[in-house]
């Protein structure tokens, strides 16, 4: 039986993280959120909105208290800023958070030492053209980011952060994020399994007026036989 996670998230707390969610609850796909600490009591983030975002069945995740790259830090000044960005929010919701994105992505150095000094159950990084389901927890790869990246942008994230293996499914699978989408799906569809993971900043949809074509694509994706609409703590049970 065919069975093909479906989950999106969102990172750094927005004023549009609540009409992207509005949009997710549509077309019924959920979503996980990665707020800073420092942001979570601001206006475009505050406690009712992420309160919300959870009762609406999206999951909210961490993001570092200041959104400052790990690797640049010393283990344990990295090991606070997980702990201290987790304990506001978890402060906010009542109730733990179990998932954590790395800012920028940057998984490297000491990055991984400290999320796993932490605790963190679930550790999202950016590398790209991934449709299995993950086996390292504290690596968790994404499918693409929506964001309309230039072919040799593509090449060169795909290249530093997934590896040539990665590389060549992205040149057998060339195009934009919606054409790399239908190809991670179509790719699951042939195994019978695997998962579709698109990410994003909810700003940048509506920045470069991509609230359309982002919704076209998750209904899309959503009527696909066997998928299965999960937050991203979901995807490693």
């Amino acid at each position: 039986m065919t069975r093909i996670f479906l989950t999106t998230s969102w990172d750094d707390g927005s004023a549009y993280d609540a009409r992207l969610a509005d949009l997710l609850d549509r077309v019924g796909v959920r979503g996980t959120f990665y707020v800073p600490g420092h942001a979570a009591g601001a206006p475009r983030t505050d406690g009712a909105h992420l309160r919300d975002l959870v009762a609406r069945g999206h999951e909210i995740g961490s993001h570092t208290r200041t959104h400052v790259r790990l690797h640049r830090l010393p283990l344990a000044d990295a090991q606070h800023e997980i702990e201290t960005g987790r304990a506001d929010l978890e402060q906010i919701l009542g109730t733990a958070i179990g998932s954590f994105a790395y800012p920028g992505g940057e998984c490297a150095g000491q990055a991984v030492a400290a999320v796993r000094a932490a605790g963190v159950r679930l550790a999202r990084t950016t590398a790209p053209m991934h449709n299995r389901v993950p086996t390292d927890v504290l690596r968790v790869p994404v499918t693409a980011q929506i964001f309309p990246h230039s072919r040799s942008m593509l090449m060169r994230t795909t290249l530093k952060r997934s590896g040539p293996g990665r590389l060549w499914w992205l040149l057998r699978h060339a195009g934009g994020w919606q054409r790399l989408a239908a190809a991670a799906l179509a790719d699951c569809q042939m195994r019978g399994h695997g998962v579709v993971h698109l990410w994003g900043h909810s700003h940048e949809l509506d920045d470069l007026d991509l609230w359309q074509p982002l919704e076209l694509c998750l209904r899309e994706l959503r009527s696909a036989p066997g998928i299965v609409p999960v937050t991203n703590a979901d995807v490693v049970g």
